[in-house]
């Protein structure tokens, strides 16, 4: 797992806005049918990470955090 969040913070799919002046690192990790697995991963700008969670809902994410970054 410690790859897999490391892998998400240097390489993102997407990175949010956080509530509290973190970023979110959010990577697809499973394509699934009907929905597929994204790692979510809040961090502080030194690279200290909060906590990590897996969702199967991005767009709940999208709709509620201002997008920083998103890979084309």
């Amino acid at each position: 797992m410690d790859e897999k969040i490391s892998l998400t913070i240097a390489d993102p799919d997407f990175v949010f806005e956080g509530r509290y002046g973190e970023n979110i690192a959010v990577r697809k990790i499973e394509e699934t049918v009907p929905k597929d697995t994204w790692i979510v991963v809040p961090y502080t700008e030194n690279g200290k990470v909060k906590t990590t969670f897996i969702i199967s809902n991005i767009e709940k994410i999208i709709r509620r955090r201002a997008m920083l970054w998103k890979r084309k």
